[in-house]
C-alpha cells in the first residue's frame, strides 16, 4: 500500500467523515454514560435532600405531605445511624454487637 500524500489524507479524512464521526461516538457512548451516572448519583443525593428538607418543613394537613414528610424522616434517621452513641443500656461489646439501631430495624 503507497503512502498517502498530505492531501490525499485530508480527502480520505472528509470523505469518510460521517462514518469516523459516528464510530468516535460509538466509542465514547459508554464512557459518556459512566461519567454521566457519576454525576446523576450525587446530584440525586442532593436533590433528594432538598425535597426531604421542603416536605419535613411544610405545615399541612394533607396525607400526602404527610407520607413523603414520614419517608424524609426516616431517611434522615438511615443516614444518621452512622452517629448512634452506644445506648446506656448497653453493658458490654458482646451486647453491642448483638444491638441495632432503631432506624435500621
Amino acid at each position: 500500500m503507497t503512502e498517502q500524500t498530505p492531501e490525499e489524507n485530508l480527502q480520505d479524512r472528509a470523505d469518510h467523515l460521517d462514518a469516523n464521526l459516528k464510530q468516535v461516538l460509538s466509542n465514547n457512548i459508554d464512557l459518556w454514560r459512566e461519567m454521566r451516572n457519576e454525576k446523576l448519583a450525587t446530584m440525586d443525593i442532593l436533590f433528594n435532600k432538598a425535597v426531604e428538607r421542603y416536605f419535613t418543613d411544610l405545615v399541612s394537613d394533607d396525607e400526602n405531605v404527610a407520607a413523603i414528610k414520614d419517608l424524609a424522616l426516616k431517611r434522615q434517621a438511615l443516614r444518621d445511624v452512622t452517629l448512634t452513641a452506644i445506648p446506656s443500656n448497653i453493658k458490654d461489646e458482646i451486647e453491642l454487637m448483638d444491638y441495632v439501631p432503631d432506624a435500621l430495624k
